[in-house]
């Protein structure tokens, strides 16, 4: 199980009820943008893994401006989990991300494979204009944000980059590549899966 938490504005638990996303599973109410964005992505993410996602609210991180990444990641998980579940943690804030040789890399998300946990932004990714909610800009955006879903959750199942540039687990800078996995990665993928359920 996937579970997708967003870290958003919270919004009264009255105001809202549960909702159901494409798998059924019930998720607890979220801000509308976010909900919106969370159900795509868990639609993307049971296409490409073949296993069940599910969204539901976080606790988000007061005062700051940028998030940081790995200590989000390294924290325990912010809602009940089993052994094998990986955690998907979205954000609009700018992360800050552990740098490397050459400094801070451009990219929009992290993962802990050692906790099963990642975090992904929408942060750089260019939103549609007021009133495109449901367009061909809106689903753009949503893809984006999307792969940089797949990717990080790709590399909680032990996947490394991908040479195909098609491929979701290719290198995250690169816009415009759909939330897709090449055969190679979907096959390696399903291996982990496999002995997980086994």
């Amino acid at each position: 199980m996937i579970h997708v938490v967003t870290m958003d504005k919270k919004t009264s638990p009255a105001s809202k009820p549960p909702t159901r996303n494409r798998q059924g599973e019930t998720g607890r109410p979220v801000h509308s943008e976010s909900l919106k964005l969370a159900q795509q992505i868990c639609r993307r993410l049971y296409l490409c893994y073949g296993v069940g996602a599910e969204y539901s609210e976080g606790e988000p991180p007061q005062g700051k401006d940028k998030l940081d990444a790995l200590e989000l990641v390294s924290k325990p998980p912010p809602i009940p989990t089993g052994a094998d579940d990986k955690i998907l943690l979205l954000t609009r804030k700018e992360l800050l991300l552990p740098k490397g040789p050459l400094g801070e890399p451009p990219s929009g998300g992290f993962a802990n494979p050692e906790r099963g946990q990642a975090i992904v932004t929408s942060a750089g990714v260019p939103s549609p204009k007021n009133g495109d909610d449901n367009g061909g800009p809106w689903l753009v955006y949503a893809d984006e944000v999307a792969r940089r879903a797949v990717h990080q959750i790709g590399l909680l199942f032990g996947l490394h980059r991908c040479p195909d540039l098609r491929c979701a687990m290719s290198t995250p800078w690169i816009s415009g590549v759909l939330p897709k996995l090449c055969d190679f990665c979907r096959e390696r993928s399903e291996q982990p899966i496999h002995r997980a359920r086994s």
